[in-house]
């Protein structure tokens, strides 16, 4: 269990600002449905695509 706490947000409610394409990748597996997004510096994730709700993004609001 990671201790974090997520926030869902709508897919199309959702956007980057800035540099991000820098500073972020994505892992997936399996289905490739799920789709984790973290940080190439630290390895935080900063936010996901749930299996269970591909239409939300959750964003990572504490860890």
């Amino acid at each position: 269990m990671r201790g974090t706490i997520h926030f869902v947000v709508p897919r199309q409610r959702f956007e980057l600002l800035g540099d991000s394409e820098e500073f972020i990748t994505t892992y997936t597996f399996g289905t490739h449905t799920a789709k984790y997004t973290f940080c190439k510096v630290c390895g935080i994730t900063s936010f996901y695509t749930q299996r269970s709700n591909p239409n939300g993004i959750a964003a990572t609001l504490a860890c």
